[in-house]
Formats: C-alpha cells, structure tokens, sequence
C-alpha cells in the first residue's frame, strides 16, 4: 500500500478521510512508518502556519490552522497530534512521546494511557500503575460511542504492568477482570426484525479484544507455574492467531511444564524440592536388620503410555511436538526471512487499542542484517525482525530436542539439537542445551565416543540466557537466573553418565565424588548412578554411608 495518496483528489473533506484511514490502517498493521508519512502528508496539504493562513486580499484560505485565536489545539491538530503519538509509541521513540504529549490536557483520558505507556517502556513500572490509575478517577466513555471499552484497556495495562514486575498471579487476576468487562460490553444485543447487527453501530462492530487477553492470560498462568489454565487458555487463542509460532512454542511449554510437574513433581513456588523426588527413589524395602534390603523404584521409560491423540489438545508431550513442529514450519527453515511471520503483539494497549503482553523467551537487540533480513512484517502485531525471529528458531528447536528425548525419539532428537547449534544469535545456555541434548541422543543411539565430544568443562562457564554483545533488563535477569554451579554439575553428571558406559568407571567416579551424591540438594539421577558405582567398586562403605545420609531411605 502506497502510504502518500494522490494529491489530485478534489474534495478536501474526502482526502483527509482517505488520509486518516490510511494512517489508521498503518497503525493497525503496525507499520508506524508509514502511518507517520500520511500524517505528514496531511500536515503538509491541510494545515497551515497561523502567519499563512490569510491570502494577500486578507481573505481566509481553505486550509485549517493548528490553533485556535486563544491558543488551544483544534480537533484536527489534536487528532495529528494522537496518532504522532501512537505512531511513536510503536517505534519506541520515547523522546518524542515526552514532547508530544505535554500537548494534551491532563484531563484527557488519553495522557493517561500514554504516560502509563511510556513509563512501562522506560522500565519503571512501578511509576506506570501509578500514572495509571488515573483513569479510574476519569468518567468512561460507553463502548458503543467509541468502539473501545476504556474498563478493558484498564485492566489489561495493569496486568501487563504487573507481569513486567514479576507478579503473574496479579497480573493474571487482572486479565479476568478485563475479559469479563470484554464479555459484557461486547456481548451481542437482542436483534430486532430488520436490524441486521442489533443496533451495534459500525464503528463498535468486531471491537472484542477476546482472544487477545485470553492469550495474555495464559501467558501470565504459564509464568505463574500453572500450565494446564495456560493450555486452556492458549488452545483458544489459538482458533485465531494460528499461524503464531511463538503462539505455538508456549503451548509446547504448558506441556513441557505439565510433564514435568506430574512425572518429577517440580511445583513452581513449594519447598518440595529435591526431598519429594529423592524420596521417590526406594519403592519399598524387604527384611529387617542385617537383612533389610532396599527396592529401588524402576526408572519410567520415556514414551507417554496415554492412548491419546496428538492431534488433540491436550497438555501432554505428543502434542507438544506437534506444536513444534507447526512452529518450526511457520518460521522456515534458517535463512528463509523473506515470508511474513507472524507472532503476538509486543507490548500494552495504547490509549486507542488493544495490544498484547510482551512476554519473549529471549530478548535481543538488533544487529546488522543483509537486506532480504532486514524485518518481517506481521499481521496485527509489531514488525518482527531477524533478530527475534533467530532466537525464536533457537527456542524452538531446543524445546523440540528435550520433547524427543522425553518420547524416545533419539533421532529428531540429535536432529533438533544439531540445528540449535548452528544458528546464528545462540545464547550461552541454548549452547549448553544443545551440547547435552546432542550427548544424551548419542549416547542413546550407542555412539558414546561421539557423545563425549559434545560434552567439554568449558560449557558450563557462561550460561546466560541473551546472546553475546546482548544486555538483559534487571527483571530478565530475576526472571532467570543464572546458575553457572548448576550447569556445571549437570554437565559433570552427563560426562560422568558416558564415562560409565564406556567402561571408565573410575573416571566416572571422578567426576561423581566431586558433586557430594548424599548432599540432599543433589538430584536423584545423581544418587541413582553414584549406588550404581559404588557397587561396581565394591565400596559398600561408602554405599551405607550414601544410604544412611540420605533422608530418603524409608
């Protein structure tokens, strides 16, 4: 679409319509640019200077002027005015914000939003719900006047706040009072014989912001560790927005987390821990005294045994690759930047529409890309360029290798694993990710002098979650934290885990005493081998005494 109309159109009223509908056009397609180019264009073809409003015979020309003779903005220039400020909102060009906005009164309801706005941008959102609640003191236009239900975009913006502030349980609290207020403004009168829309005006019609704060929803019940609501909620969200990948990796991730939650008991936010899954080590015991013997407990295999179709929406990990799978068709493969991709509108409302939580795995800023690389644009969301999109794929592929070890697939596996670590923009923990997911696939496929290539000490020295020359916001790094211990220990627990299988026992054993396997922090898997060795060695002593400390024996 041409963003400068012909300026050969004779009516003037016309053209500024044509010109206001473009703009508007634009901003919902989140092409800011070009929506600030049609602002100009009417600017320049409509509005004139106060000093040049007058023809030499000291008659008034057909072009309006910004202000008024006591100074105010006219609504032309008040409209300009808004939709500059939309249009930077979007760009995140906050300087001009500040500018902009001392233009509008303090009582306009639009300041408000857009303050609240630029404050959540610049990171401070403690100050966005203050500026905020302003609106709450404000009398509220009705839906049908405006087609937008201000109640809606209230609550909405509170609860992007709140999840920016790492409170998902508030932010998710928020979003069902937004989407009942969605519900009842929305709701669909009772038609009357002839009426074809039941007395909805024009404007008003299709104005539900649904299924965008169900997405919103599950987002916040996904940060907030309960991955069956968030399914529930993403399933719908995905009847519309279903050529979203990063739509269908966070359905993947309900499933990855619902796993995880029934079969290792992990519970987001309990003290269970550790304790509760090294308990679950010993079945049972046999004997008494000298005689007692210890059953360990038979370690599940990895295919789900539900009788379940994939290709029913259900939180299970079959499903879970499926959505992968559609994730990964929707981005292409590397290098394919030029097919639109579409992924989940970015950031809050502005004062005159809807948007979404801005809620990535990952962040990145931009870096320098070919041409044909430059930005992919986006249906109803914010331009997504090739820098997302990479670290998107690396997300995708990484879940996808960890769902096919989980189903005993080793094959795609290693496949998915092998792509993860030669894209572009890999952070250091999707390294270390793809390093053991390559391992373990290996060493499952009987190749474990392969598999002990994939797994090097220096893996563990880095396992930020941005990629380098990348810096991450202070409630990123709350949000994930780093554990350079933890990933060590893992990666010590691998190459022990291969060591084993190649014979090396003592090697193995090496690197085993050094993660302490009676320490109660210790994950069960360690226990597990670290009985295994001591049998093999002969080092019953050790053995009772890995037992006797342990505060799972029964």
């Amino acid at each position: 679409m041409n963003s400068r109309p012909n300026s050969s159109v004779s009516h003037d009223g016309t053209a500024k319509k044509i010109c206001w509908l473009l703009a508007e056009c634009c901003l919902s397609a989140h092409q800011p640019a070009q929506a600030l180019d049609a602002v100009r264009f009417i600017e320049a073809k409509f509005v004139t200077k106060p000093e040049d409003a007058r023809k030499k015979d000291g008659t008034l020309t057909s072009l309006a002027s910004l202000y008024h003779q006591d100074g105010t903005l006219t609504s032309l220039a008040l409209r300009m005015h808004r939709y500059r400020l939309r249009a930077s909102l979007q760009l995140h060009n906050l300087s001009d914000v500040a500018s902009d906005v001392r233009l509008l009164t303090e009582t306009d309801m639009s300041r408000a939003f857009i303050e609240s706005y630029s404050e959540y941008l610049s990171g401070r959102g403690r100050s966005a719900v203050s500026v905020l609640n302003r609106v709450a003191g404000m009398t509220l236009p009705p839906y049908r006047a405006t087609g937008e239900h201000v109640a809606t975009m209230y609550y909405n913006n509170l609860a992007c706040i709140h999840h920016y502030l790492n409170k998902p349980n508030v932010a998710g609290y928020y979003l069902r009072r937004a989407i009942a207020e969605n519900d009842t403004a929305t709701a669909p009168p009772a038609k009357t014989e002839g009426d074809r829309y039941g007395g909805v005006p024009v404007h008003a019609i299709g104005g539900s912001r649904h299924y965008e704060l169900v997405y919103n929803a599950g987002i916040a019940f996904l940060h907030a560790g309960r991955p069956k609501q968030a399914f529930d909620c993403l399933t719908e969200a995905i009847q519309v927005y279903h050529t979203n990948p990063r739509l269908w990796l966070r359905l993947a991730e309900c499933c990855i987390l619902a796993h995880r939650q029934e079969k290792h008991g992990d519970e987001p936010g309990t003290a269970a821990g550790v304790g509760v899954k090294r308990q679950s080590l010993i079945q049972g015991s046999i004997g008494a005294g000298v005689h007692r013997k210890l059953i360990l407990r038979a370690t599940p295999t990895a295919a789900s045994s539900d009788q379940i179709s994939a290709a029913i929406p259900n939180p299970t990990l079959e499903f879970a690759s499926l959505a992968l799978r559609n994730a990964c068709l929707i981005l292409g493969e590397d290098g394919e930047g030029e097919s639109p991709v579409t992924v989940e509108p970015a950031n809050p409302v502005t004062p005159d529409q809807v948007q979404t939580l801005r809620c990535s795995v990952l962040s990145a800023a931009p870096v320098d890309l070919t041409p044909h690389h430059s930005q992919v644009h986006t249906l109803r969301c914010s331009v997504l360029s090739a820098s997302p999109v990479q670290t998107l794929r690396c997300s995708v592929l990484s879940a996808s290798s960890y769902v096919h070890l989980c189903l005993g697939d080793p094959v795609l596996a290693l496949e998915d694993a092998r792509k993860l670590l030669t894209q572009r923009l890999l952070a250091p923990a999707q390294r270390l990710l793809g390093h053991l997911y390559a391992a373990e696939a290996l060493l499952l496929l009987d190749r474990a002098d392969e598999a002990l290539e994939h797994l090097t000490p220096d893996l563990s020295a880095d396992v930020s979650l941005h990629a380098p020359d990348v810096a991450p916001s202070p409630v990123e790094q709350r949000w994930y934290p780093n554990s350079p211990v933890g990933a060590r220990m893992c990666l010590q627990y691998n190459m022990a885990v291969v060591r084993t299988v190649r014979g090396e026992l003592e090697l193995a054993w090496n690197l085993l005493r050094t993660m302490n396997p009676a320490a109660p922090e210790v994950p069960p898997q360690v226990v597990q081998l670290a009985l295994y060795l001591q049998l093999k060695h002969g080092t019953f002593h050790l053995l009772l005494s890995t037992l006797t400390h342990a505060p799972f024996v029964p």
